[in-house]
């Protein structure tokens, strides 16, 4: 039983051993990549609605001088926040992935000559001549 609990103790070590310092912000990481999308929503709306006072389409917007009262600035901050948001939340999921991977990499698997393994399986997977 004690080799058991040695085993375990020492894979989970080498989970947290492979980036336990980015690991942490793993969540955090994936909720500021929503509200970076939140973000992004609201300036494109204040985009179109700075776009449709010009010609009258719409009431006054509620910014009437400097750089936040022209459509392209606010449509240029919506483009940098989903851009950044994709950015985040590709990286979180990429870490996600990589805290995984000792898990699926630690299974023993030996194949016999000319058979693929199925990573995420563990199944041998026939090689067509």
């Amino acid at each position: 039983m004690k080799n058991i609990i040695r085993s375990n103790r020492f894979q989970s070590a080498l989970q947290e051993i492979h980036a336990p310092g980015l690991l942490k912000f793993v969540m955090p990481a994936a909720m500021s990549g929503l509200f970076l999308t939140m973000a992004a929503s609201i300036c494109a709306a204040c985009g179109a609605w700075r776009l449709g006072v010009d010609p009258g389409w719409t009431s006054s917007f509620f910014i009437a001088n400097g750089l936040l009262s022209h459509y392209q600035s606010w449509f240029a901050v919506a483009v940098a926040a989903q851009g950044s948001a994709f950015v985040i939340t590709r990286w979180a999921a990429t870490q996600e992935l990589v805290r995984r991977a000792p898990a699926v990499v630690s299974k023993q698997i030996n194949p016999k000559p000319g058979e693929l393994i199925c990573l995420p399986t563990g199944k041998p997977l026939p090689i067509a001549a």
